[in-house]
């Protein structure tokens, strides 16, 4: 069975840490915490990407 793979992003290491660790038995999971760090993590191809929109410098609403 294929394990799909999700993107965590967000700038606070304790909510990307929690929410990893609740996905991390059924998904193969990439964290980033920064806008910058998520975009050099898209070549890990992710199948879904959880996306805080509030982050200081790349923001999840940029362009």
């Amino acid at each position: 069975m294929r394990r799909y793979t999700l993107l965590i992003v967000d700038d606070e290491p304790g909510i990307t840490d929690m929410i990893k660790s609740y996905f991390a038995s059924e998904y193969d999971v990439l964290t980033a915490y920064s806008g910058r760090e998520a975009l050099q993590k898209l070549a890990g191809k992710p199948d879904l990407i959880l996306l805080d929109i509030n982050m200081p410098e790349l923001a999840g609403l940029e362009d």
